[in-house]
């Protein structure tokens, strides 16, 4: 997981004289970058990544961002082994955003979801095999096609809704996230929840549960 760190604290008048405030307009920038098939998303990011098989993708991945206009370079992305897109407002660098920056992104293939802090991340497309991890308050929802093998590793009080069907689901969550997979058909479900929160899933053949704490993981199948 790549994401930036600050290199020098800054007295506080110098940081207030130093911050970049969001003028609140609308901005668009389209970047290129290698090719990924894995996405790190930070801070209040709100993300669209949809995954399309028929592209044929030699170099390169366009993503378009908006945000404040005049803020939209101190939106930090950067590609890093292993083929895994990192996004997130630059930290070492004051800024106060007025409007909510977003990301997308249509790519050929979708391994794995990294979200933290209060990220919003959309996925249309998912196929074969996702990996998951949330924490924090991020939140994912996630459509998947047939035949997709599916796991997640959720805590704090992050958010997870799943739709489409796939052989297995295996689900390990802590603290007082909320997991909806019940529109998830999966031959195979497993979960592993400690904490407060709630796992809905639906399982065709088999379910294994281990549970502790206040957790409630029930079987529904909508």
């Amino acid at each position: 997981m790549l994401r930036p760190m600050r290199f020098a604290a800054l007295l506080p008048g110098l940081a207030l004289a130093c911050t970049l405030t969001g003028n609140g307009e609308l901005g668009q920038e389209t970047r290129s970058f290698a090719v990924f098939d894995a996405v790190e998303v930070f801070d209040d990011f709100a993300v669209t990544l949809a995954v399309d098989t028929t592209m044929t993708v030699v170099d390169a991945i366009e993503v378009e961002f908006t945000g404040d206009a005049n803020a939209l370079g101190r939106l930090f992305a950067a590609v890093h082994a292993v083929d895994t897109l990192s996004v997130g407002v630059d930290p070492n660098r004051l800024t106060q955003l007025d409007l909510g920056p977003t990301m997308s992104a249509r790519m050929p293939a979708l391994r794995r979801v990294h979200a933290e802090d209060a990220s919003t991340v959309t996925v249309t497309g998912a196929r074969e095999a996702l990996e998951i991890e949330l924490h924090e308050a991020a939140s994912l929802t996630v459509q998947a096609e047939e035949a997709t093998a599916i796991d997640v590793i959720a805590e704090d009080d992050a958010v997870l809704t799943i739709a489409g069907e796939g052989p297995s689901l295996n689900i390990v969550s802590s603290g007082n996230v909320t997991i909806d997979a019940s529109k998830f058909t999966a031959a195979a479900v497993r979960v592993e929840h400690q904490g407060d929160g709630e796992v809905l899933v639906c399982a065709t053949k088999t379910i294994v549960i281990v549970g502790s704490g206040s957790s409630m993981v029930r079987l529904v199948c909508a």
